[in-house]
């Protein structure tokens, strides 16, 4: 997989994890918030190839009024890694 298709799975289980808390697409046009992201940093252990099954846990690290700080971790389904 190329870098920016990590990102691409990586925002999608994000927007799945707000979604789990209301704050879906529906809510965020609704309230014109929005989220975004300020920072993040991709560490490459193993790749991923077109095909594979992959998930990714997300793990709430901190979190305040404003801010959450999260860990995501692609696994491919077939391995540990």
């Amino acid at each position: 997989m190329a870098p920016f298709a990590f990102n691409l799975a990586f925002s999608r289980a994000t927007d799945d994890f707000f979604a789990l808390f209301g704050l879906t697409p529906a809510y965020r046009d609704e309230t014109l918030c929005t989220i975004y992201t300020l920072e993040a940093r991709t560490h490459f252990g193993a790749d991923c190839h077109d095909g594979d099954a992959i998930h990714v846990d997300c793990r709430l690290i901190d979190l305040d009024a404003k801010r959450t700080h999260l860990v995501l971790t692609m696994y491919r389904d077939d391995t540990a890694e």
